[in-house]
């Protein structure tokens, strides 16, 4: 994914990023070092994910 944005918010790190058409908000923790343009891996812990939906943003999962 390549980050598009990141908001620092001390103990830990938002980042808004993108892979094809696909916009991703992920939630790191704040010793994190990312700047807009890294391209970055992530791994999803399914257990802590939630996803909406684009249109209604309504939880989905």
């Amino acid at each position: 994914a390549t980050v598009e944005v990141n908001e620092n918010l001390g103990s830990e790190l938002i980042v808004h990023a993108s892979t094809g058409n696909e916009r991703l908000t992920v939630r790191l923790d704040g010793s994190n070092r990312i700047a807009a343009g890294d391209s970055i891996q992530l791994a999803v812990k399914m257990d802590h994910a939630v996803f909406f939906d684009a249109e209604t943003e309504q939880a989905v999962y």
